[in-house]
C-alpha cells in the first residue's frame, strides 16, 4: 500500500506543480467522473448504466447552446450500454444530456467506446488495459469532435485496490482541432474487504494542454469520497461526493452510476454449433 501511494505522488507531482507562461484555464470541468478499473464485462454480458452528475455549488458559469448558465444546479445524465465481445474486449455506446438550472433538458452528444485488457487479473504484477472513446457532439452544442484514450492500471494490496487512469484527449474536428493534446488523471483507492459495500477515495485532475499547462489554480482538481454498493448479483450502485480543490473547479459535485449487468443470449446459444455441422 505504501508503495502504491508513493507511486501516485510521484506521478502527480510533476504535473501538479507545473507552471505555464499563460493564465488561461483548461475549460469547463468534466460532466462525468469515473476511474476505470482493469476488469471488463465477460463474453456475452451486457452492462446498462445510468450516470448522473449534479453540481450543488459552483462559482463557475458555462455555455449551454449559446446561453450562459451558472454551473450551480447543473444536472448531467448519460445512458450507456456496454457489451463484452470477448473476456478481454468490450464495446459501449452512450447518449449524454444536460439540464442546467434555468435551462432546458437537452441531448448534447453521443459517444462510442472500446476497452481492452491484456491478461487475466493477477497474471501480471500490474494489471494493464487500454481504453478509447470518441465524442460526437450536437453541432449547436459544440463543433469539435474529440478522441480520448486512457492507459488503465490497477493492483491489489491485500484488502486495497489502487487504480490509475492516465488520460490523453485531442479535438479532431472544429475550431479546437489545432490545439495540443490534453492530459488528465483519474485515480482511486478502494477498500474491498467486503463484497457488498466498498468505500473508496478518488482523485481527478485535468492539466490542460500538455505543451502549455496553466498555473495550478487554473487547472481542475477534485477529490471524491465514494462507495460501491452491490445490491445483488446484477445490481451495483456507485455513489460519490466530490470537493473541488482549485478556483477553476466546481465547489461540490455529487455523482451516481447505477449499473445493471446480465448475461444476454448469444448467437451460439440460439443456434448451437452442431446444428450447422453436416
Amino acid at each position: 500500500m505504501k508503495r502504491s501511494l508513493l507511486f501516485l505522488i510521484l506521478l502527480l507531482l510533476p504535473l501538479s506543480i507545473a507552471r505555464a507562461q499563460t493564465n488561461e484555464s483548461v475549460g469547463d470541468p468534466e460532466s462525468f467522473y469515473r476511474v476505470y478499473q482493469y476488469d471488463t464485462p465477460l463474453t456475452g454480458w451486457l452492462e446498462l448504466n445510468l450516470w448522473n452528475t449534479y453540481i450543488p455549488q459552483s462559482d463557475l458559469s458555462y455555455d449551454h447552446f449559446g446561453e450562459e448558465h451558472d454551473r450551480t444546479g447543473l444536472l448531467a445524465t448519460s445512458l450507456e450500454a456496454e457489451y463484452g465481445l470477448t473476456d478481454h474486449l468490450s464495446v459501449a455506446g452512450y447518449v449524454d444530456f444536460e439540464d442546467p438550472h434555468g435551462g432546458d433538458f437537452e441531448f448534447t452528444r453521443g459517444r462510442v467506446e472500446a476497452r481492452y485488457r491484456f491478461a487475466q487479473r493477477y497474471d501480471w504484477p500490474v494489471n494493464l488495459g487500454l481504453y478509447a472513446e470518441y465524442y460526437f457532439p450536437r453541432h449547436d452544442f459544440s463543433d469539435s469532435q474529440e478522441l480520448e484514450t486512457r492507459i488503465i492500471a490497477d493492483k491489489d494490496f491485500n484488502d486495497y485496490r489502487v487504480a490509475l487512469n492516465a488520460i490523453f484527449s485531442k479535438d479532431t474536428t472544429g475550431s479546437e482541432s489545432s490545439s495540443e493534446v490534453r492530459g488528465s488523471l483519474a485515480a482511486g483507492v478502494y477498500w474491498r474487504r467486503y463484497l457488498n459495500v466498498q468505500p473508496g477515495l478518488e482523485y481527478y485532475a485535468d492539466f490542460g494542454e500538455l505543451g502549455k499547462i496553466p498555473r495550478l489554480d487554473d487547472q481542475h482538481h477534485t477529490i471524491f469520497a465514494t462507495v460501491d454498493w452491490r445490491w445483488s448479483k446484477n445490481w451495483v450502485w456507485h455513489f460519490g461526493v466530490g470537493k473541488g480543490l482549485t478556483n477553476a473547479s466546481d465547489d461540490w459535485v455529487v455523482k451516481s452510476i447505477l449499473t445493471y449487468e446480465f448475461n444476454v443470449i448469444r448467437p451460439t446459444e440460439l443456434f448451437p454449433r452442431h446444428e450447422f455441422v453436416r
